[in-house]
């Protein structure tokens, strides 16, 4: 094909013009179907801006509302709080009130209570000081009467009948008595003079001597003693020797009257505290009776039957409270009995 055939034009000018025209009708049918298409997009857009906008404008009354709503929870909340804060600051300043009025009350307390131990202490002491003074005083003219009752007997018994020997003999024995009875507050008294020397002591030691005493003393009796080895404390030696003495002696006295006598001495361990203890099988004590076993010259069984001066317990009471320490007592009558004691600090087992 040449250059001509390109450039060649339609034979009729009319030909072209109504193809111009049928292409310009087809182009403007689909502009107007565009137009038409667009206006429909836009009416459809417009609708839902609308209901976007209805929409947004109902969320937004939903948020003023709810931000209403929160306004007034938190103010209220607020006056809650602030109610709050101030019932708590009174009564935090009722608390500190109360707290500096206890303070007080428990430093009055205290002061009070140092009064009143100086004095019990100075009390105590007086005492302690007037019974050993009475003591030694009560021991001269117990020895007169008891000189003057022999020389009565040795010189001018055979004046007398049997009736009179009987009287200066019962004479004799009752000074005998009141004597021991000196003698015991003599050394009940020591017991709370005398200055405290703490030490390792060997219990075990200290009830095998008492044991070998008791036997030497007794020797028709016939007693099954079990000491457990190796019980110590930090004590004073004195004072645990005359506890062991008491509580074993006391043991061994009210087992009298058994056939087949047990004396026990050990101890137990609970949450690092050591109880030791002193069992027999002997005649026992009512546990309504309990409270007057540490009383001076309190006694649960006839003189007759178990004589002694009723101060070898308050003797053992003393010593353990010297020690810082506490003691008391489980019996059963006919059954026997334990006396269980605690020492102060720095006891072991």
């Amino acid at each position: 094909m040449g250059a001509e055939a390109l450039t060649a034009t339609p034979a009729d000018p009319r030909e072209r013009i109504a193809g111009l025209e049928a292409e310009l009708a087809v182009t403007n049918s689909e502009v107007l179907s565009l137009v038409l298409d667009m206006d429909e997009r836009v009416e459809e857009r417009t609708a839902e801006l609308g209901a976007a906008q209805e929409e947004l404008q109902r969320t937004n009354s939903e948020l003023l509302q709810l931000t209403l709503e929160l306004e007034n929870r938190v103010a209220a909340r607020t006056a809650e709080l602030a109610a709050a804060n101030a019932a708590l600051r009174d009564e935090v300043t009722r608390r500190r009130e109360a707290e500096e009025e206890v303070r007080s009350l428990n430093a009055d307390l205290e002061r009070r209570v140092e009064e009143r131990t100086a004095e019990l202490a100075a009390v105590n002491k007086e005492l302690e000081s007037f019974a050993y003074s009475v003591s030694h005083d009560l021991r001269a003219p117990l020895r007169g009467i008891d000189g003057w009752s022999q020389a009565l007997l040795e010189d001018c018994g055979h004046l007398l009948d049997d009736q009179g020997n009987g009287y200066l003999a019962t004479v004799r024995s009752e000074v005998r008595r009141m004597s021991q009875l000196i003698d015991a507050l003599l050394r009940l008294s020591r017991v709370t003079r005398t200055e405290i020397r703490l030490e390792q002591v060997d219990l075990s030691e200290l009830a095998r001597a008492v044991e070998c005493e008791l036997r030497v003393a007794h020797p028709d009796r016939s007693v099954e003693v079990a000491i457990a080895l190796g019980l110590t404390a930090v004590g004073d030696v004195v004072l645990l020797r005359a506890l062991a003495r008491n509580l074993l002696g006391n043991a061994w006295k009210f087992t009298g009257q058994c056939q087949q006598a047990r004396i026990e001495f050990g101890a137990t361990l609970d949450a690092g505290t050591t109880t030791y203890f002193v069992r027999d099988n002997g005649v026992g004590f009512d546990m309504a009776h309990a409270s007057r076993l540490f009383a001076p010259f309190q006694r649960l069984h006839r003189a007759e039957e178990f004589p002694g001066t009723g101060i070898g317990l308050a003797t053992v009471q003393r010593s353990v409270a010297r020690h810082g320490g506490r003691i008391w007592a489980e019996g059963v009558p006919e059954a026997g009995a334990t006396f269980y004691f605690v020492l102060g600090g720095g006891n072991g087992g």
